[in-house]
């Protein structure tokens, strides 16, 4: 490697470590001004951050359903619910509905 090229790059330490507020706004207003430009893939970035989420919001569902089909071994179609009686019209207009629609 010849000695212009390794003097090409600056290794110093920067070893003034205070900085003024000015400095500090310097520094955040050239960071807002380095997103702007790949703000596509800033924006594509935090979608597919927020999509990681999706998985883990079913979580507790999935594990109702091991417990329910695997631990108590009762499948889907076999439990019978029971309704209180306030709803028991409501819940017989809609299975008359339901039926009608499906002639």
């Amino acid at each position: 490697m010849s000695e212009t090229a390794v003097r090409q790059f600056d290794d110093r330490i920067d070893v003034e470590t205070e900085i003024s507020s000015i400095g500090s706004l310097t520094l955040i207003g050239r960071s807002f001004k380095l997103l702007l430009e790949v703000k596509k893939l800033f924006a594509l970035r935090f979608l597919l951050k927020f999509g990681m989420l999706i998985p883990v919001l079913f979580m507790p569902w999935i594990g109702k359903i091991m417990t329910d089909n695997v631990l108590l071994q009762q499948p889907f179609g076999q439990r019978r619910f029971v309704i209180r009686p306030s709803w028991t019209p409501l819940s017989l207009t809609l299975l008359a509905w339901n039926r009608c629609r499906s002639c």
